[in-house]
C-alpha cells in the first residue's frame, strides 16, 4: 500500500519486500507437501483404476506355483477385504468400453 504512494519520499521509506527479502530455502517437507498437492490435483482430474498383479513364484518361471507366496500377496494387497466390501453390495463396475477407451 505504501509502495504505491504518490509521494516519492514515502515510497522510499517502504521499499518493495520482494526486492529486499530473500526467499527461504525449500525444505524437504515443503517439497513433499507440494508434490502431494500436485498428485491430488491430478487424481481429481482423472478416473484412475488399479490392476493388482500377483506373482505365482519368486523365480518368475512358468508352471511354478508357490501357495504361501500367493497367500501372502493376497493378504498384503488387501484383496480379501476388497472382496468382502464388494459382497456387501458396495460395488462399482465401469462399462468395459469405457475401461478399454482409457
Amino acid at each position: 500500500m505504501m509502495q504505491s504512494s504518490t509521494i516519492p519520499f514515502v515510497r522510499s521509506l517502504f521499499p518493495e519486500q520482494t526486492a529486499t527479502m530473500k526467499a527461504r530455502p525449500t525444505t524437504g517437507g515443503t517439497k513433499i507437501r507440494t508434490q502431494a498437492n500436485e498428485l491430488v490435483e491430478k487424481l481429481m482430474c482423472c478416473q484412475p483404476h488399479y490392476v493388482r498383479c500377483i506373482k505365482p513364484n519368486a523365480n518368475q518361471a512358468p508352471g511354478e506355483w508357490n501357495s504361501s507366496n500367493v497367500i501372502e500377496q493376497v493378504k498384503y494387497l488387501g484383496l480379501v477385504a476388497n472382496i468382502e466390501i464388494r459382497k456387501a453390495g458396495f460395488v462399482y463396475r465401469r462399462e468395459f468400453a469405457k475401461f478399454l477407451s482409457r
